[in-house]
């Protein structure tokens, strides 16, 4: 059947002997049915007031505004490819050359060649633990003064401009989603992990070190120096060591996986014991009923003279299960309900019913 399709409208019937001007043969074609044939998208019928509509099909084309190009003899991340950014993917490549295009609105173009096979598409990561990101560091690279990136670390990006990118790193477990990076030219990225130390670009303090523990009691702006304005904001609840103290500023250090942090915070956001410590760090919020709108709401810190009774409360009946010591600060996040104050957001989750203080225990307390 296929040689037969092919060979539709090249080949006509048998041979006529001089057929009779007025009774042409029915059943072959005419002499121009040897010319190619352009079947019409609207009708296959002939038509004399326009040339035949061709159908076309649209080819996948490389972003117009080019921020960065990047290339790796193979890639190393398993890439969804697309037609177009809001569209499924249409194959997915484990392996192979890969040429990364990103567009000035960050969007990455790949174009990968194999020995027998050449495939173009907006790309995406295939294994969702990233995202959109596929690019390292290609040396040592510092994030909003206060963060140097490791090796392995994988960076988004969030937008770009004509030789430069806007880095994001995903689910960093130190910095706070909300905090924004400067743009680093194209060469501080690569598709491949270098080798560098992230060590060599962190500041060596000066003067007597402290090398106190510490955890911060909530999300705390840091500073590049004590008396800078804050640059990024660190999660609550995140190890650190302080360095050193000065005017109510303190240095501190972390190493993640991800990278090492430093700079400077206020003295009062670090805490010398761990979220959920009793009778230090307050309680968390767990359940619907009263922890509605809680996430939302500013961070309270106060601090009472006297032991502050932690309720748990269950199908509206109150339990008193723990204490915030006297004179330790006390951390929450707060809402009203029915005279309870449902706390958080660091320290417990109860599994059922919700962890709260009552408010007629916050008498005489003092806040920050």
């Amino acid at each position: 059947m296929r040689k037969a399709f092919i060979a539709l409208g090249l080949v006509a019937c048998g041979q006529v002997e001089k057929p009779p001007p007025a009774t042409p043969c029915p059943t072959c074609p005419s002499a121009v049915a040897t010319a190619p044939v352009v079947v019409s998208a609207v009708s296959a019928a002939p038509s004399t007031s326009a040339p035949p509509v061709v159908e076309t099909i649209p080819t996948v084309m490389a972003p117009a505004k080019v921020a960065c190009v990047f290339d790796t003899k193979d890639t190393k991340q398993v890439i969804g490819l697309h037609a177009s950014p809001e569209k499924p993917n249409y194959g997915l490549v484990e392996s192979g050359p890969l040429r990364l295009t990103f567009s000035t609105a960050g969007e990455p173009f790949a174009e990968l060649s194999g020995p027998a096979i050449e495939l173009r598409g907006y790309a995406s990561v295939f294994s969702g633990k990233h995202g959109q990101a596929f690019l390292r560091p290609s040396g040592p690279m510092v994030l909003a003064g206060v963060f140097s990136v490791a090796p392995a670390t994988v960076l988004s990006v969030a937008r770009g401009a004509a030789g430069e990118l806007v880095p994001g790193v995903p689910d960093l477990d130190i910095l706070a989603p909300k905090t924004s990076f400067e743009a680093h030219p194209c060469t501080d990225y690569s598709l491949d992990q270098a080798k560098f130390d992230p060590k060599s670009v962190v500041p060596k303090p000066t003067g007597k070190l402290l090398n106190n523990t510490r955890w911060t009691a909530t999300d705390a702006q840091i500073s590049v120096t004590a008396t800078d304005s804050p640059v990024a904001t660190v999660r609550g609840g995140r190890k650190v060591t302080e360095l050193q103290r000065d005017s109510g500023h303190s240095l501190i250090t972390a190493t993640t996986e991800q990278g090492i942090l430093f700079g400077w915070v206020a003295s009062t956001d670090l805490d010398t014991q761990p979220p959920g410590a009793l009778g230090l760090m307050g309680v968390g919020i767990g359940g619907a009923k009263y922890g509605q709108g809680i996430s939302s709401a500013k961070v309270i810190t106060e601090t009472c003279s006297h032991d502050v009774r932690i309720a748990w409360v269950y199908k509206d009946a109150m339990t008193f299960v723990g204490r915030v010591r006297a004179g330790k600060a006390m951390h929450y996040r707060a809402q009203e309900k029915m005279g309870v104050l449902a706390a958080g957001p660091v320290g417990f989750n109860a599994q059922a019913g919700v962890l709260a203080i009552p408010l007629s225990e916050l008498v005489d307390c003092k806040r920050k």
